[in-house]
């Protein structure tokens, strides 16, 4: 059995469970812990290493190995593809990278309210940047710009719209 996002991003459950087990340890010890100042920093921190984890499983880790390196370097390649050959598959990677990023933004929003929209594009870029250069070095899937492109997006968009809804919640 395991969790799948779709048929390229599939995570053993059993990886699932133990990643959600000692993050439960870990949220138990730091919010018992008197030296935890803020606990709401670090729940969030908490949430968002299970949550790079988890991706790191997915895209990486999880994967079926290839018989060879794959890196697609023009970038937005997927669209001319799509447009071209009316390819499906390239509408639902679209859309997983799209959604991929949207919790790291948010979280990042959270753990530091202050943080500037250029740093949380740095942030999403590097992250994705170390996806993309471990599927290229461990032959699990295909290194490409537009993952990239498509992460930093969705990384600025979870932020930008996480306050966008806390500077809504904090007006009323």
């Amino acid at each position: 059995m395991s969790f799948t996002i779709s048929p390229s991003y599939e995570i053993p459950l059993s990886v699932v469970l133990i990643a959600f087990a000692v993050m439960a340890l870990v949220l138990v010890a730091g919010l018992s812990s008197s030296r935890v100042a803020n606990k709401k920093k670090f729940v969030l921190w908490a949430l968002l290493v299970e949550y790079l984890f988890l991706v790191v499983c997915a895209a990486v880790v999880c994967r079926p190995l290839l018989p060879k390196h794959l890196l697609h370097l023009k970038p937005l390649w997927v669209y001319t593809d799509f447009l071209n050959s009316k390819h499906t598959e390239a509408v639902r990677d679209i859309i997983i990278n799209l959604l991929l990023f949207l919790p790291v933004g948010a979280l990042l929003a959270g753990i530091s309210p202050s943080l500037k929209w250029y740093w949380v594009l740095l942030i999403g870029v590097a992250c994705s940047l170390s996806i993309e250069v471990l599927q290229y070095i461990f032959l699990r899937g295909v290194a490409q710009t537009d993952d990239l492109i498509h992460n930093a997006v969705s990384c600025i968009a979870g932020w930008g719209l996480t306050k966008m809804l806390v500077g809504t919640f904090e007006k009323e």
